[in-house]
């Protein structure tokens, strides 16, 4: 996940749509998630991820498993 790990920060804001459109992306490009579907698994944070990148795929996610969720669901179009 970006911002995360010890390689250098590209200058992005890391929100919560951020990361779910990367796992999404990567469902889509590299998991062929178009082919059958994907199951999503998070825990902690990305549980939350997990949850919005599943709501972003729609059919392509065909299951989600939390463990732990933490953090908030805030609405795209609401500036924090």
């Amino acid at each position: 996940m970006l911002g995360f790990g010890h390689s250098e920060s590209p200058p992005l804001s890391y929100t919560q749509h951020l990361w779910e459109a990367l796992v999404a992306d990567f469902c889509c490009e590299i998991a062929n998630a178009d082919e059958g579907g994907v199951v999503l698994v998070g825990n902690s944070i990305g549980g939350g991820i997990s949850a919005g990148a599943a709501a972003n795929l729609g059919n392509l996610a065909v299951g989600l498993v939390l463990c732990n969720t933490a953090g908030e669901i805030n609405d795209p179009q609401v500036s924090l």
